[in-house]
């Protein structure tokens, strides 16, 4: 698994999300996976890792630097898993990767390509392009 380090805004959560603040990515993943089941399009950013799910039930959780994947969602039903978390670290065991092709969205696992054809990719593709632009301009 792939270890990143996580770093904590310095704001006080109210009492309803202290549940959820030592476990950020678990919270957006779930929150991404129970949308999906809902068939509802959605979109989010967290850090340098992307969430989204569509209308047709599928939910994932991307990170573009590495172009690692791990699906959320997929058919009716939430998919088996491991995100591990802590205040200070978290873990993914990222299963797939990923790639953005014109209006194709392009998941490998194992060697296998599946493409989706009616992912928002002009979206995903413009917030992957906007947190490049502010880690190049970070670097500088």
């Amino acid at each position: 698994m792939n270890k990143r380090k996580l770093q904590r805004a310095g704001k006080k959560k109210t009492a309803d999300k202290a549940n959820n603040s030592d476990q950020i990515m678990t919270f957006t993943a779930a929150q991404t996976a129970q949308a999906a089941l809902q068939n509802k399009a959605t979109l989010n950013c967290l850090g340098n890792f992307i969430f989204f799910s569509t209308e047709s039930g599928e939910g994932w959780m991307l990170d573009h630097r590495k172009n690692c994947a791990l699906k959320l969602a997929a058919n009716g039903t939430i998919e088996n898993y491991t995100i591990l978390e802590n205040k200070e670290r978290f873990q993914v065991e990222w299963k797939e990767r990923f790639r953005i092709e014109g209006e194709k969205f392009i998941a490998s696992l194992k060697g296998v390509e599946t493409v989706f054809h009616d992912y928002p990719v002009d979206a995903i593709a413009g917030l992957i392009t906007m947190l490049e632009e502010k880690q190049n301009s970070s670097v500088q």
